[in-house]
Formats: C-alpha cells, structure tokens, sequence
C-alpha cells in the first residue's frame, strides 16, 4: 500500500505532461491560424494592388487612343466636311462616349478591387475568429486537466490508509 502515493504522483506527472502538450499544441495551432490568415490577406491586398495599376495602365492606353481617334476624326471633318450634325456636336458625342468607355472600366476596377479587399479583411477575421475557438479548446483543456488532477488527488487521499489513533 506504501506504493500508492508513488504511483499517483506519476500519474499526475503523466497528467501535467499530456496537458502541457497539449496546450503547446493548441498555441501552435493559434500561430498557424494566424499566419495563414495574415498570408491570405495580404496575397489579396496585393492582388489588389496588381489590378489597380493595371486598371491605370489600361485607361491611359485606352485615353491615349481615344485622343488619336478624336484627332483623326477633327483632321478627316476639316478635310470633307460633316454628312449630318455639326462637328462640334459630333466630336462631343465621341468624347462622351468615350469617357463612358473609362468610366465603366474604372467601374469594373473598383468593384474588383473592392472585392479583393473584402476577401483580406474575411481572411483576417477568419483567423481570428480561428484562434479564438482555439483558445476556448485551451482554456477547456486548461480546466479539465486541473479537475483531473483534483479527482486524482482526492483519490488518492481518500484511499490512502490512516492510522488508528
């Protein structure tokens, strides 16, 4: 019987290391959720990025070929003269339909890039919200180990033979 206490100490040794594991391994777990998250979101921030200087490049393509189109139509109306409408109501059409033309594109791109923005700031919350149920399971692991550690202890006291006064 004199074994008894041995025994319990290294059962509760074996209870504090299991719970220490995993407790390191739920705080790995939180660093892992994070890290995943801060890559998600910054892939879309730069993805981002990307499509807003390409957005940039192609409206000035676009307006640098719109601004030929309107010379080559005020060179070819000084030449021949206009079928129908003045040439100033003519190129004024053009130039608003044009414009049209980037607005919508400048649209598109910051629908996109509102999108992408959206999908890192989801990202960010998804880790968070990952890290916190992690540390719930920490905080449970925490607690039920220290009660198993108590009904150990009361076990052992308990069973443990007194001696008669």
């Amino acid at each position: 019987m004199a074994f008894a206490p041995i025994f319990a100490g290294l059962s509760a040794a074996a209870s504090i290391g299991g719970l220490g594991v995993s407790l390191y391994a739920n705080r790995q777990q939180q660093k892992a959720a994070q890290i995943e998250g801060d890559m998600q979101a910054r892939a879309a921030e730069d993805e981002a990025k990307r499509k807003q200087i390409e957005l940039a490049e192609n409206q000035r393509r676009t307006a640098k070929n719109q601004a030929g189109a309107r010379a080559t139509q005020a060179a070819r109306m000084a030449l021949s003269g206009t079928g129908g409408g003045s040439p100033l109501s003519i190129m004024a059409e053009t130039l608003t339909l044009q414009q049209r033309e980037l607005s919508d594109a400048q649209y598109g791109g910051d629908l996109t890039t509102r999108a992408l923005t959206n999908q890192a700031t989801n990202a960010r919350y998804g880790a968070a919200s990952s890290i916190a149920a992690l540390k719930q399971r920490g905080t449970g692991l925490l607690i039920e180990g220290v009660g198993q550690l108590a009904q150990m202890g009361y076990g052992v006291v308990r069973n443990y033979p007194r001696k008669a006064s």
